[in-house]
Parts: structure tokens; C-alpha cells; sequence
């Protein structure tokens, strides 16, 4: 099957579905039926994952296996020696094919030994798992009972970090990083993220964690969309007030490269998560996003990558409109682009390598 074939008409149906459904909302309760439509829309998302809802027709086609990444492709030669680097990773059941395709397509590119962490949000299946272990054989599962019971463990004397832990699953990409990282150069990847050339800067900062903390650059501030949906004005200036610091600019934490021993820092995180409680600002969905945010800005050395890592906004043709891209985050809106544009994108680049290598 040719993936690049599929007709987004069925997703776009359900799109349109779900845009009614909260504009029906908004019109019996002006004051608060659009944003009790946004918190329904994003609960579903949250707790079935992106390829199921709304995006139920893709989902179809995974479990047919025929998005899956197949093991031919897959195989990789192990890089023998000490791990120079982990690729850290917070997985669902629903985005198990996105991983499987995002930790290839970057793998790929990897000279050098490193190490796979794959933290399980609670919901993965064995056979999910059996699958990621069989693909990549540097790649461990970290279950949500381990990751839970070693937490409890490592913030016991930080009771704001542990509750800001349990309290939305997106969280754990940043308070299990203390209690698993081994290595001191860290890759954070979201599993919605394809790579699809070589990316120089990135795999550089890796081997060299003196060289500051990069990230993936947003189009919009971190708690913008936050403030928007739940009509809080000023929110990341009162976060930023109560706190005493700055939020890296247009920060997106979906890639990201970083010394652990340099910027994690979960002291200064609770002494935030005080200020924020004792000053009465509450942030609806407590986003690792902007706590990422503020240490990257608090290092002084955080730069953003290339606009050759793309996030994704529209439907933006991968090597087409933009042929120096070298990562694209499908996030938001343009997940559903992952299967049609981003898997054959990085088929292409897999054929040109290997062209070149002929």
C-alpha cells in the first residue's frame, strides 16, 4: 500500500463533526460552552490518543498493520559501547506506530552508541512493547508502576514536584527524567516527530552536552494557547511574576537536547510550584512545557534549532514547500499529515541514502 495515497475526506469529516459539537455548545452557553468543548475534545485525546479520535479512520489502517514500520527497515546495526547519549520518549497505546517511525527515522542518523527510554504512560499493551523491544534492541520500556514507585521514591522531600507529577500524564516527560536518565546528554522526542535528512546540529549538540540546552522553536509562547482556550488573560506574565523568571521564548520541548546535570533542577521547580500556590495563579493543565521553559531560560544557554526542525502548522508539504527541512513535529492539527506526508517523506530519504551509498 502506498501510504502517501490515503484521503484525509474521512478525518476531515470528523474534524468538522467535532468543530458543531462546540460551536453547538458555545451557543447554548455563551460563557462557558466553548471551553467545556475544548476540555471534552482534548479529555478524548488525551486518553485514546490522536490516531483514534478524532482521527479514527488512520487508526483503522494501523491496526491493519500497514502504517507499521517493518522489521526489514528496521534492522539497524548495534552501536557496541557506552551509550554517548538516551533518547527519552513518553509513549501511549495510541501513538505506538508514530514511535515506532520517529525513533527509526532519527536512529538512522546515529553513529555513535546511545540508548532508548521508552516511558509508558499506563497504557501500553505486551504486545506493543514485545514489538518496540523486537525493533530496536537498545530501545527499554519503563513501566508506569516503575516510573510511579521510583518517583514516590526520589521526591520525597519535593511534595509539589510529586503532586505536579500525577496531575496531567504529559508531566512525566519532565519529573521522570531525575529518576532514570543515566546518561548526561539527553534527547527528548515526541513520538510525533519525523525526521527525513541528517540532522547535523542536533546530533552535534548530543555528543558535546557542554553545548547547551536546543530546542524544537514554536510559532506561538508556551502558555498562549493555554490562556486562549481557558480565557485567562496574562498567564504566562503572572507565571512568570510569582515565579522571578522568564519563559524561553516560543519554547516546544517535542525536540529537545540538553545536559541533565546542567538544567534539571527539581529544587528550583518546587520552589516555583510554592510561589505559584501562595500567589494563587493555576495554570488549568500543568504543561512540562512551560517548567522546561523556565529552565532553559534560567541556564542562559538555550537556543532554539534551525527553521530546518519544523512545527508543523498547516498542511506543509514535507521536501516539497519547504526541502531543507530535516525534522517536522506534526503536532496539533497536522498530526494527522504524519501517515500521508511524513512516513513517505522519510521513505524518500531512506531511498536517496541508499542510492548515494550505490
Amino acid at each position: 500500500m502506498n501510504v502517501a495515497s490515503v484521503s484525509p475526506l474521512s478525518v476531515r469529516s470528523a474534524k468538522r463533526t467535532w468543530s458543531r459539537f462546540k460551536r453547538g455548545l458555545a451557543a447554548l452557553a455563551p460563557k462557558w460552552g466553548y471551553v467545556l468543548g475544548r476540555r471534552l475534545f482534548h479529555g478524548a485525546l488525551l486518553y485514546t490518543g490522536w490516531p483514534q479520535v478524532p482521527y479514527w479512520a488512520l487508526s483503522q489502517y494501523m491496526r491493519r498493520q500497514e502504517f507499521c514500520l517493518s522489521k526489514e527497515l528496521a534492522d539497524l546495526p548495534v552501536k557496541d559501547g557506552e551509550p554517548r547519549f538516551e533518547i527519552h520518549m513518553m509513549l501511549c497505546e495510541g501513538h505506538v506506530v508514530m514511535a515506532e517511525w520517529a525513533i527509526w527515522s532519527f536512529v538512522r542518523y546515529v553513529e555513535v552508541p546511545y540508548k532508548i527510554i521508552v516511558h509508558d504512560d499506563g497504557s501500553l499493551t505486551y504486545a506493543s512493547v514485545s514489538r518496540l523491544k523486537a525493533l530496536f534492541p537498545c530501545l527499554t520500556v519503563l513501566s508506569r508502576e516503575e516510573t510511579d514507585a521510583r518517583a514516590r521514591q526520589y521526591f520525597e522531600g519535593l511534595p509539589l514536584c510529586r503532586e505536579a507529577r500525577t496531575q496531567f500524564d504529559f508531566s512525566l516527560k519532565l519529573f521522570n527524567l531525575g529518576c532514570t536518565a543515566g546518561a548526561r546528554s539527553i534527547l527528548m522526542l515526541d513520538s510525533d516527530v519525523i525526521t527525513v535528512a541528517r540532522p547535523v546540529e542536533l546530533l552535534e549538540a548530543l555528543e558535546q552536552p557542554e553545548s547547551g540546552l536546543q530546542y524544537n522553536e514554536h510559532f506561538r509562547e508556551p502558555l498562549e494557547t493555554i490562556a486562549s482556550e481557558f480565557r485567562l488573560p496574562d498567564l504566562q506574565a503572572r507565571v512568570e511574576r510569582a515565579c522571578e523568571t522568564h519563559v524561553q521564548p516560543l519554547f516546544n520541548s517535542g525536540v529537545m537536547s540538553f545536559n541533565k546535570d546542567e538544567i534539571l533542577d527539581y529544587a528550583v521547580i518546587e520552589r516555583w510550584l510554592g510561589r505559584m500556590k501562595e500567589q494563587g495563579v493555576t495554570i488549568p493543565i500543568l504543561s512540562e512545557q512551560t517548567l522546561f521553559g523556565m529552565l532553559a531560560h534560567r541556564s542562559g544557554r538555550a537556543r532554539p534549532l534551525p527553521e530546518d526542525y519544523r512545527v508543523g502548522r498547516g498542511a506543509m508539504k514535507l521536501r516539497g514547500t519547504h526541502p531543507d527541512t530535516k525534522m517536522f513535529h506534526f503536532m496539533a492539527s497536522t498530526k494527522n499529515y504524519f501517515f500521508s506526508l511524513g512516513i513517505p517523506a522519510a521513505l524518500r530519504a531512506e531511498g536517496a541514502v541508499k542510492n548515494d551509498a550505490a
